[in-house]
């Protein structure tokens, strides 16, 4: 078992907006707007996967025996951080190597491994960047090499089709030997199958559609960010590129001797990363986003809203995250656009998905719901009254709380003739309310769940002593 640096990811992809009002079964919303995003196709990302002896849950890319490596599925764990930034569907890429493996399209769905795969062999990975290790000096350990072994990999690969099919016509020939490595290589030359090239600048990018140009490769680079230092090279190219937005932070100059240590390219590049999508767009040049390089996924979102704040067009945005990964993977018969007979992959959002303050409520994968933010099915917020249907205990009497906030950040406090103070930890599940009760005066917590019907509160509840109580509460006034 090998680990998996990533996923090609794709974030639901939405298609139309359309304003509703957050009436009648929304309640919790009162008459705040929610923009409904259809979502079916998807970002393409990298997300690495944790290495785990024997078989992974949600699956790793794994090394066979002939040398071809696969990926299956990314991390389990990584669902929900996804689904959050909107993403319904990955592509799962094997990460170490020069040709790495396959990849597969999944569902970020829950269930069963096979009924989450859209597409089990996608896309050809391959990687020129190779670094030198003193410590596994193995062949390659240069670009130059890595360049090298894919080319002659290729031509061995054509060689023995050849050699097969002539010993088919004519079995007076010697039989060729089997080489499971050079059957999973045909098929890539001259042919539709996908092939993905890791570029680590501009040059790699370049050097990819070289021998994507030599043996008909139909090729998509997994871009750097640099694309703006040869743009009309690489728009030349016609190849398809997804972009990262993993925008380098400012470079430390508050010290002369700081300053002095930032060169001139490192200052550039900071300045100029985040109008690189804009100025990928303009060349005219397919693409889509992706959170490769990203060390916290949930900022892919922030870094995307700078790109457009940078000038890259929502529309073009949009479209980086839906439609255009759709069709560079082949799968825009079921991703990419709310259709019939399409995947209803779904994201409904707070504002609009590029607005700074917009948030994510819930990502839809095949028609399934996973929330991402709690929706109210009734509001909690408002002036409580308490009263306990446990006789005897030794609870705060005349318990009045109060619930405000918005719907995604509620706070509380509470008040008896005993004392007061903040309620805490407020959670909520459709229609259940849980938080707790700190009596800082005789550091005690009481811990209380309930559900709310209207203007009606009841429930449990725990006392620090671990008895269980009844409660319930009258709602006395609004907040908001």
């Amino acid at each position: 078992v090998e680990r998996c640096r990533g996923q090609l990811d794709a974030p639901a992809q939405a298609v139309e907006f359309r304003r509703t009002r957050a009436g009648g079964a929304a309640r919790g919303f009162g008459a705040e707007d929610l923009s409904v995003m259809a979502v079916a196709a998807q970002v393409v990302d990298l997300i690495p996967c944790e290495e785990i002896e024997g078989v992974v849950e949600f699956g790793v890319a794994t090394q066979r025996d002939d040398g071809r490596r696969r990926s299956g599925f990314g991390c389990r764990r990584r669902g929900f951080e996804l689904r959050s930034q909107g993403f319904a569907a990955a592509l799962t890429a094997p990460s170490r190597g020069v040709i790495k493996g396959t990849s597969a399209v999944v569902l970020l769905g829950d269930g069963d491994a096979r009924d989450l795969i859209l597409e089990p062999e996608a896309a050809l990975h391959v990687n020129f960047s190779v670094v030198g290790d003193f410590k596994d000096p193995g062949y390659p350990n240069s670009p130059m090499g890595a360049y090298a072994l894919t080319r002659q990999s290729l031509y061995d690969a054509e060689w023995y089709q050849k050699a097969h099919d002539a010993w088919d016509k004519n079995h007076s020939l010697p039989r060729p030997e089997t080489n499971e490595t050079l059957v999973a290589l045909q098929g890539y030359a001259g042919g539709k199958k996908r092939v993905i090239f890791d570029t680590a600048d501009e040059q790699y990018a370049l050097r990819a559609d070289q021998q994507a140009k030599e043996f008909d490769l139909n090729a998509i680079l997994r871009g750097s960010g640099r694309e703006y230092r040869r743009l009309g090279l690489i728009a030349a190219t016609g190849r398809p590129i997804v972009l990262p937005v993993n925008f380098p932070k400012a470079p430390p100059v508050d010290s002369p001797e700081e300053a002095m240590n930032v060169s001139l390219e490192e200052l550039m590049h900071w300045d100029l990363a985040p109008a690189n999508p804009r100025l990928v767009a303009e060349a005219g040049i397919r693409f889509a986003l992706t959170t490769d390089g990203l060390k916290d996924k949930k900022m892919f979102l922030k870094r995307a809203r700078k790109a457009v704040t940078y000038g890259l067009d929502p529309d073009a945005a949009l479209a980086a995250l839906t439609v255009t990964p759709a069709k560079i993977l082949g799968l825009d018969h079921v991703l990419g656009t709310v259709a019939k007979g399409k995947l209803a992959n779904l994201v409904v959002v707070h504002g609009d998905l590029f607005a700074e303050k917009a948030e994510i409520i819930e990502t839809w994968v095949a028609g399934r719901r996973y929330p991402v933010r709690p929706v109210m099915i009734e509001d909690p917020r408002g002036t409580w009254e308490v009263r306990y249907a446990t006789p005897g205990i030794d609870a705060p009497p005349d318990l009045v709380i109060t619930i405000e906030g918005t719907p995604h950040k509620l706070k509380g406090s509470y008040k008896s003739s005993r004392s007061e103070g903040e309620i805490k930890e407020i959670e909520l599940l459709d229609a259940r309310v849980f938080f707790q009760v700190h009596a800082a005066a005789r550091g005690e917590v009481y811990l209380l769940s309930g559900t709310v019907t209207r203007d009606a509160l009841f429930g449990e509840g725990l006392m620090p002593d671990g008895t269980v109580f009844q409660w319930t509460a009258r709602r006395t006034g609004k907040s908001g």
